[in-house]
């Protein structure tokens, strides 16, 4: 594993962020070296690094990086919180997390891929992309054309292939669903997911999943003549928000956790519908491909949104590389395992997180990581034998 650099800082005065190309900097946003010296909760290091594979022979304490997106607000929250639990409690062994920030799933991928952090956050619609691509190269007909789609994200162009091998890349844990919301006026006639065809669609810049999203329904629906999503404009979210109340573009595109902050800003700037998305081409479309899920928007969350809204989904996952060891996956997540009511009071769509979804590797074209595979292995063993010594104590007491 890369040694990082000045990585020693933290353990004097807590403040030394390493940014993507391993330099140091005081700055507290994205910092997770926790100071955590008086915590006293933690104690779990030697039964995790027993358990978890820990070779006990190196002298150099094990290190997580989490990489998320600087833009994504919740991805921060969530790699901050869980570097936070693993420092507090794996303190005393050394182990240390740090919180970093990419500008780009692209850039994300590419320090995964070069060993220069553990895990990065990654949707799994465009993990699925990405490997896909790089299999078979096949990007033709995407919205906006194909280099747009994830901004070159894992190809080299139309149809071209990636010089990043996936098939090293590891499933580690799955968290919130991220959903896909179709926003027009109040007044608009777009009543449904078909009267989108045409359309001037607001979508996000490079490598969205949101593209990603609208892509597989025109695959879904077969749009494939020129003109049904090609009127598509690159649009920072937030502008979207302007360009669709003065009528510049006749529907808004976000793919996110819910509530997001863009849809409630929207919301309150003028009327707004969200389109239904319970499309039975879509739905038949969704039996081959299980990066996407099914899924419906609670009621009320947005102003003139009374009702449930159905609409699609996909899980944002944190992904590892097999070249991490076993050792370092592991105690990061029993550490998450052992704060997951923190996880959940982060975010809304976080509260129906539990044991078992958060382990659940989703359809996204990579393995589970075998540091994974053995805490749940190890947890299994353990609940057997709980429930043998609680047997056994409820026999002795008759």
């Amino acid at each position: 594993m890369p040694v990082m650099a000045d990585s020693d800082a933290s353990k004097s005065n807590g403040s030394a962020v390493v940014d993507h190309e391993g330099s140091s900097s005081n700055a507290e946003k994205g910092n997770i070296a926790a100071n955590s010296k008086s915590s006293g909760d933690g104690g779990s290091s030697s039964s995790s690094s027993s358990s978890g594979g820990s070779s006990g022979t190196s002298n150099k304490p094990e290190e997580m990086r989490l990489m998320a997106l600087s833009d994504n607000y919740l991805t921060q929250q969530e790699s901050m919180s869980m570097c936070i639990a693993a420092n507090r409690g794996l303190y005393h062994s050394g182990y240390r997390c740090y919180a970093l920030e990419s500008q780009s799933y692209n850039e994300s991928v590419s320090q995964l891929h070069d060993g220069k952090v553990e895990c990065i956050f990654l949707p799994a619609n465009l993990q699925k992309f990405l490997i896909s691509s790089n299999d078979d190269g096949d990007s033709n007909g995407a919205v906006g054309g194909a280099a747009n789609v994830a901004d070159g994200v894992g190809t080299t162009g139309m149809g071209g292939k990636s010089s990043i091998s996936y098939d090293r890349f590891r499933f580690v844990l799955s968290l919130q669903n991220e959903f896909l919301l179709l926003i027009v006026r109040a007044d608009s006639k777009i009543d449904s997911l078909d009267q989108i065809k045409g359309k001037k669609i607001g979508i996000g810049h490079g490598n969205s999943p949101t593209r990603l999203a609208l892509d597989m329904i025109r695959k879904a629906k077969k749009w494939y003549s020129s003109g049904y999503l090609s009127n598509v404009v690159a649009m920072d979210v937030d502008d979207q928000v302007t360009a669709l109340c003065s009528g510049e573009i006749d529907v808004m595109s976000v793919m996110s956790a819910q509530p997001n902050p863009a849809v409630q800003e929207v919301s309150k700037r003028c009327h707004v519908k969200i389109i239904d998305i319970n499309d039975t081409d879509v739905q038949e479309y969704l039996r081959s491909d299980k990066s996407y899920v099914q899924s419906q928007l609670d009621s009320g969350i947005y102003l003139g949104n009374p009702f449930p809204v159905n609409t699609i989904a996909s899980t944002m996952m944190l992904v590892s590389s097999a070249d991490v060891s076993d050792s370092v996956i592991y105690q990061f997540v029993q550490q998450v395992m052992s704060n997951l009511d923190v996880l959940r009071n982060l975010h809304p769509s976080l509260k129906h997180i539990t044991k078992q979804s958060i382990v659940k590797n989703v359809d996204g074209g990579i393995h589970m990581h075998s540091g994974v595979r053995r805490y749940l292995r190890d947890m299994r063993e353990n609940t057997k034998i709980a429930i043998a010594a609680d047997t056994a104590n409820a026999k002795s007491a008759t």
